[in-house]
């Protein structure tokens, strides 16, 4: 199964600014720094959340701040991809990795940007993991496993 699901993250500067911030979500159940991923940028936002610190359509954000953004709509596999999904206590798990430059003359080039615009300025600008949505996986005997969906909101 694969489902839609809409939830927020936060979004953690420490004391240096944050350019052109990026989410690669795994979309095959594998890890989001190699598999088949979808790509989520933040353009500077009017109600304050991200800046346009570097004059380019992707969002930035100013040092030592905390910033809670919508993620809408992604659709997510009814997996586990640690590979608990075969037991009766698995959830639903999404590899993501956020990803930011450090240099203001880093800049993405796309009005609509892409995957190419979002590479990280070093491996340590780039933080993986896998998000647990708290949503069960119910397998029953052979059949493929379906997710029990339950209202919630999840926080990263």
């Amino acid at each position: 199964d694969v489902i839609p699901i809409d939830f927020q993250i936060d979004l953690q500067s420490t004391a240096k600014e944050r350019y052109n911030v990026g989410v690669f979500w795994e979309l095959d159940g594998e890890d989001a720094r190699f598999g088949n991923c979808s790509l989520t940028y933040f353009p500077p936002a009017p109600d304050g959340k991200l800046f346009d610190l570097n004059e380019d359509p992707c969002g930035d954000i100013k040092p030592k701040d905390t910033v809670t953004v919508d993620i809408c709509g992604l659709d997510i596999a009814c997996t586990d991809p640690t590979g608990s999904d075969t037991s009766t206590e698995a959830t639903v798990k999404v590899g993501s990795c956020i990803v930011y430059q450090q240099g203001a003359t880093e800049t993405c080039t796309s009005p609509d940007p892409v995957k190419t615009d979002f590479p990280p300025s070093a491996t340590s600008k780039c933080t993986c993991e896998a998000l647990d949505f708290g949503i069960r996986i119910k397998r029953c005997g052979f059949a493929p496993p379906t997710c029990l969906l339950e209202p919630q909101t999840v926080y990263g």
